[in-house]
Protein backbone atom coordinates (compact mmCIF):
# COMPACT_ATOMS: atom_id res chain seq x y z
CA UNK A 1 0.00 0.00 0.00
CA UNK A 2 1.10 3.74 -1.35
CA UNK A 3 0.52 6.83 0.13
CA UNK A 4 1.15 10.68 -0.57
CA UNK A 5 0.48 13.09 2.13
CA UNK A 6 -0.66 16.56 1.04
CA UNK A 7 -1.34 19.26 3.22
CA UNK A 8 -0.44 23.46 4.21
CA UNK A 9 3.23 23.81 5.79
CA UNK A 10 3.06 23.21 9.35
CA UNK A 11 -0.53 20.84 9.36
CA UNK A 12 1.55 17.82 11.04
CA UNK A 13 1.86 15.64 7.83
CA UNK A 14 5.59 14.49 8.53
CA UNK A 15 4.73 13.75 12.21
CA UNK A 16 1.78 11.40 10.99
CA UNK A 17 3.48 9.90 8.25
CA UNK A 18 5.91 9.29 10.72
CA UNK A 19 3.70 7.76 12.97
CA UNK A 20 2.22 5.53 9.71
CA UNK A 21 5.30 4.61 8.52
CA UNK A 22 6.42 3.10 12.14
CA UNK A 23 2.62 1.49 12.27
CA UNK A 24 2.88 -0.46 8.71
CA UNK A 25 6.45 -0.36 8.61
CA UNK A 26 6.78 1.44 5.57
CA UNK A 27 9.45 4.20 5.28
CA UNK A 28 8.94 7.83 4.80
CA UNK A 29 10.51 9.85 2.27
CA UNK A 30 9.89 13.42 3.02
CA UNK A 31 11.12 16.38 -0.26
CA UNK A 32 11.39 18.67 2.69
CA UNK A 33 13.55 16.86 4.65
CA UNK A 34 15.58 15.85 1.99
CA UNK A 35 15.40 19.62 0.78
CA UNK A 36 16.56 20.54 3.91
CA UNK A 37 19.89 18.32 4.69
CA UNK A 38 20.67 19.05 0.53
CA UNK A 39 20.80 22.39 1.72
CA UNK A 40 22.99 22.48 4.46
CA UNK A 41 25.59 20.67 2.36
CA UNK A 42 28.76 23.19 0.95
CA UNK A 43 28.23 22.91 -2.77
CA UNK A 44 27.06 25.80 -5.03
CA UNK A 45 23.64 23.19 -5.61
CA UNK A 46 23.08 23.65 -2.06
CA UNK A 47 23.20 27.34 -1.30
CA UNK A 48 20.62 27.49 -4.39
CA UNK A 49 18.65 25.40 -2.36
CA UNK A 50 19.04 27.34 0.29
CA UNK A 51 18.02 30.65 -1.12
CA UNK A 52 14.91 29.17 -2.55
CA UNK A 53 13.82 27.92 1.12
CA UNK A 54 14.75 31.14 2.80
CA UNK A 55 12.52 32.70 0.29
CA UNK A 56 9.50 30.82 0.70
CA UNK A 57 9.56 29.78 -3.12
CA UNK A 58 9.63 26.48 -4.49
CA UNK A 59 12.87 24.12 -5.22
CA UNK A 60 12.15 23.55 -9.45
CA UNK A 61 10.53 20.12 -9.29
CA UNK A 62 13.75 18.69 -11.41
CA UNK A 63 15.67 19.10 -8.65
CA UNK A 64 13.18 17.48 -5.80
CA UNK A 65 12.45 14.65 -8.31
CA UNK A 66 15.96 13.25 -8.36
CA UNK A 67 16.12 13.55 -4.46
CA UNK A 68 12.98 12.13 -3.83
CA UNK A 69 13.44 9.40 -6.90
CA UNK A 70 17.02 8.54 -5.36
CA UNK A 71 15.51 7.47 -2.30
CA UNK A 72 12.23 5.30 -3.67
CA UNK A 73 15.09 3.53 -5.55
CA UNK A 74 17.28 3.41 -3.26
CA UNK A 75 18.24 -0.05 -1.48
CA UNK A 76 15.32 -1.08 1.44
CA UNK A 77 16.41 -2.21 4.63
CA UNK A 78 14.54 -5.54 5.65
CA UNK A 79 12.26 -3.63 8.06
CA UNK A 80 11.42 -0.35 5.85
CA UNK A 81 9.75 0.70 2.81
CA UNK A 82 9.11 4.03 1.08
CA UNK A 83 6.95 6.59 2.26
CA UNK A 84 6.93 9.85 0.44
CA UNK A 85 5.59 12.88 1.96
CA UNK A 86 5.36 16.95 0.16
CA UNK A 87 6.04 16.39 -3.71
CA UNK A 88 5.06 17.25 -7.39
CA UNK A 89 6.57 20.55 -8.20
CA UNK A 90 6.76 21.06 -11.77
CA UNK A 91 8.00 18.04 -13.52
CA UNK A 92 9.78 17.98 -17.14
CA UNK A 93 9.32 14.21 -18.19
CA UNK A 94 10.36 11.03 -15.99
CA UNK A 95 13.25 10.54 -18.41
CA UNK A 96 14.50 13.99 -17.23
CA UNK A 97 14.63 13.40 -13.47
CA UNK A 98 16.12 10.00 -13.84
CA UNK A 99 19.68 10.98 -13.87
CA UNK A 100 22.11 9.92 -11.04
CA UNK A 101 22.38 12.08 -7.91
CA UNK A 102 23.67 10.77 -4.70
CA UNK A 103 21.35 9.66 -2.23
CA UNK A 104 20.06 11.58 0.60
CA UNK A 105 19.02 10.08 3.48
CA UNK A 106 15.74 10.94 5.51
CA UNK A 107 15.68 12.04 8.84
CA UNK A 108 13.17 11.08 11.28
CA UNK A 109 11.36 13.03 13.17
CA UNK A 110 11.32 12.08 17.10
CA UNK A 111 7.72 11.20 18.26
CA UNK A 112 6.39 12.01 21.36
CA UNK A 113 6.19 9.11 23.84
CA UNK A 114 2.84 9.46 24.61
CA UNK A 115 1.93 9.33 20.79
CA UNK A 116 3.86 6.70 20.32
CA UNK A 117 2.56 4.63 22.43
CA UNK A 118 -0.91 4.85 21.21
CA UNK A 119 0.29 2.69 17.85
CA UNK A 120 0.22 -0.25 19.99
CA UNK A 121 -3.26 -0.08 21.00
CA UNK A 122 -4.69 0.17 17.25
CA UNK A 123 -6.41 -2.40 15.70
CA UNK A 124 -4.45 -1.05 12.68
CA UNK A 125 -1.66 -3.55 11.42
CA UNK A 126 0.02 -4.26 8.23
CA UNK A 127 -2.15 -7.07 7.88
CA UNK A 128 -5.15 -5.89 8.55
CA UNK A 129 -4.71 -3.42 5.38
CA UNK A 130 -3.52 -6.32 3.24
CA UNK A 131 0.19 -5.10 3.65
CA UNK A 132 3.28 -7.37 3.86
CA UNK A 133 6.69 -6.51 4.96
CA UNK A 134 8.60 -3.76 2.15
CA UNK A 135 5.20 -3.26 0.32
CA UNK A 136 4.87 0.40 0.09
CA UNK A 137 5.46 4.17 0.80
CA UNK A 138 4.46 7.53 2.04
CA UNK A 139 5.76 10.52 -0.01
CA UNK A 140 5.22 13.55 2.21
CA UNK A 141 5.31 16.96 0.38
CA UNK A 142 5.03 16.43 -3.37
CA UNK A 143 3.57 16.58 -5.87
CA UNK A 144 2.99 20.98 -5.37
CA UNK A 145 1.26 21.69 -8.24
CA UNK A 146 -0.76 19.95 -11.35
CA UNK A 147 2.05 19.29 -13.58
CA UNK A 148 3.81 17.28 -11.16
CA UNK A 149 1.26 15.37 -10.39
CA UNK A 150 0.59 14.16 -13.50
CA UNK A 151 4.48 14.05 -14.35
CA UNK A 152 4.29 11.76 -11.09
CA UNK A 153 1.44 9.51 -12.52
CA UNK A 154 3.46 8.46 -15.43
CA UNK A 155 6.71 7.95 -14.03
CA UNK A 156 4.12 5.75 -11.00
CA UNK A 157 2.08 3.68 -13.88
CA UNK A 158 5.67 3.21 -15.83
CA UNK A 159 7.09 2.18 -12.38
CA UNK A 160 4.17 -0.28 -11.88
CA UNK A 161 3.75 1.60 -8.85
CA UNK A 162 0.39 2.29 -7.42
CA UNK A 163 -1.04 4.91 -4.95
CA UNK A 164 -3.89 3.68 -2.91
CA UNK A 165 -4.55 7.23 -1.16
CA UNK A 166 -4.11 10.72 -1.17
CA UNK A 167 -4.26 11.80 2.65
CA UNK A 168 -5.17 15.73 2.30
CA UNK A 169 -4.52 16.80 5.97
CA UNK A 170 -7.03 20.45 5.84
CA UNK A 171 -5.90 23.18 8.76
CA UNK A 172 -6.71 27.00 8.25
CA UNK A 173 -3.90 29.71 7.27
CA UNK A 174 -4.85 31.18 10.78
CA UNK A 175 -3.87 27.96 12.62
CA UNK A 176 -0.99 27.07 9.59
CA UNK A 177 0.56 30.61 10.42
CA UNK A 178 0.28 30.47 14.32
CA UNK A 179 2.20 26.98 14.02
CA UNK A 180 4.76 27.92 11.62
CA UNK A 181 6.33 30.98 13.78
CA UNK A 182 5.93 28.94 16.60
CA UNK A 183 7.95 26.23 15.25
CA UNK A 184 10.64 28.93 13.62
CA UNK A 185 10.85 30.37 17.16
CA UNK A 186 11.42 26.55 18.45
CA UNK A 187 13.71 25.35 16.22
CA UNK A 188 15.62 28.08 14.63
CA UNK A 189 14.26 27.89 11.16
CA UNK A 190 15.10 30.93 8.71
CA UNK A 191 12.33 29.59 6.04
CA UNK A 192 10.02 30.62 8.48
CA UNK A 193 8.82 33.89 9.31
CA UNK A 194 5.31 36.27 8.69
CA UNK A 195 7.03 37.12 5.12
CA UNK A 196 7.63 33.43 3.49
CA UNK A 197 4.86 31.95 5.39
CA UNK A 198 2.38 34.09 3.55
CA UNK A 199 4.34 33.50 0.74
CA UNK A 200 4.09 29.96 0.81
CA UNK A 201 0.47 29.93 1.93
CA UNK A 202 -0.12 31.73 -1.37
CA UNK A 203 1.54 29.54 -3.47
CA UNK A 204 0.09 26.26 -1.55
CA UNK A 205 -3.67 27.74 -2.07
CA UNK A 206 -2.37 28.72 -6.00
CA UNK A 207 -0.65 25.49 -7.12
CA UNK A 208 -2.40 22.76 -4.56
CA UNK A 209 -6.29 23.32 -5.35
CA UNK A 210 -6.05 21.69 -8.78
CA UNK A 211 -3.76 18.98 -7.64
CA UNK A 212 -6.56 18.05 -5.03
CA UNK A 213 -8.99 18.31 -7.43
CA UNK A 214 -6.81 16.09 -9.55
CA UNK A 215 -6.89 13.03 -6.56
CA UNK A 216 -10.68 13.27 -5.85
CA UNK A 217 -11.43 12.97 -9.86
CA UNK A 218 -9.20 9.72 -8.91
CA UNK A 219 -11.33 8.94 -6.08
CA UNK A 220 -8.02 8.70 -4.16
CA UNK A 221 -8.99 11.89 -1.52
CA UNK A 222 -9.18 11.37 1.83
CA UNK A 223 -9.57 14.65 3.65
CA UNK A 224 -8.81 14.35 7.74
CA UNK A 225 -9.05 17.84 9.96
CA UNK A 226 -5.57 18.74 10.94
CA UNK A 227 -6.66 20.73 13.96
CA UNK A 228 -6.91 18.20 16.66
CA UNK A 229 -4.38 16.78 18.46
CA UNK A 230 -1.61 14.24 16.94
CA UNK A 231 -3.23 11.52 18.80
CA UNK A 232 -6.97 12.23 17.70
CA UNK A 233 -5.47 13.18 14.13
CA UNK A 234 -3.65 9.80 13.77
CA UNK A 235 -6.93 7.38 15.52
CA UNK A 236 -8.47 9.36 12.35
CA UNK A 237 -6.43 8.74 9.57
CA UNK A 238 -5.82 4.66 11.12
CA UNK A 239 -10.12 4.70 10.97
CA UNK A 240 -10.04 5.98 7.41
CA UNK A 241 -7.33 4.02 5.69
CA UNK A 242 -8.97 0.54 7.69
CA UNK A 243 -12.35 1.13 5.60
CA UNK A 244 -10.71 1.59 2.45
Amino acid sequence: MNFIFLGPPGCGKGTQADLLAKKLNLRHISSGVLLRAKASQDTPDAKLIKGFLDRGELVPFATIMRLVLDEIQSPVTPTSTPVIPGSTRNLPSPSVILSNQPVIPSNQTVIPSEVEGSLHSSVVTPESVGMTQNTGFILDGTPRNLDQAVALDEFFAENHITVDSVILFELSDEVTTERLLRRAQLEGRSDDNEATVQTRLGIYHQDTEPVIAHYEKQGKLIRIDAAPSIEDIFSTLLDQISSR
